[in-house]
């Protein structure tokens, strides 16, 4: 029997709107606010009403990458609360696809092969600081580069 309705990760206008993926450098950025690009990409998704996609595995590393008390983890916690944020869930079968694409790097990093996966899939630009993680992923990624 197919499908019927939106996978729970998707967001139910998800296949209607534009969005941009995430990945780990760009959500400690947004978090961070190292940059006006970062908040101004939260911004206009908000004014917009375009998404904002956070794979779950970016979202686990940039945790681990802040400060452990309530005001490093804030910002994380309220970038997720957004109403344009859709976390991406990691489950068994996107992991194995994930784990495989980034078993041919030397040094993997789930976020960034997570961004790259949900970007292929949803046909949306992944929003980086580290755009040559992203290539070697996948050449033909279109990405964003922070600056």
């Amino acid at each position: 029997m197919g499908r019927t309705g939106p996978r729970d990760d998707e967001h139910p206008a998800s296949h209607l709107l534009t969005g941009k993926v995430l990945d780990t450098s760009a959500i400690l950025d947004i978090a961070a606010r190292r940059s006006l690009y970062g908040q101004a990409l939260v911004d206009t998704a908000l004014r917009d009403g375009s998404l904002l996609s956070v794979p779950a595995a970016a979202l686990m590393e940039a945790w681990a990458g802040v400060d452990p008390t309530i005001a490093g983890q804030a910002p994380l916690v309220l970038l997720r609360a957004l109403p344009v944020v859709m976390v991406e869930h990691l489950d068994g079968e996107t992991a194995e696809a994930v784990g495989a694409m980034a078993a041919h790097q030397s040094a993997p990093a789930s976020g960034v092969a997570h961004a790259v996966y949900v970007a292929r899939r949803r046909g949306w630009t992944i929003v980086t600081r580290d755009p040559d993680a992203v290539i070697a992923l996948d050449p033909q990624a279109a990405f964003e580069p922070l600056p």
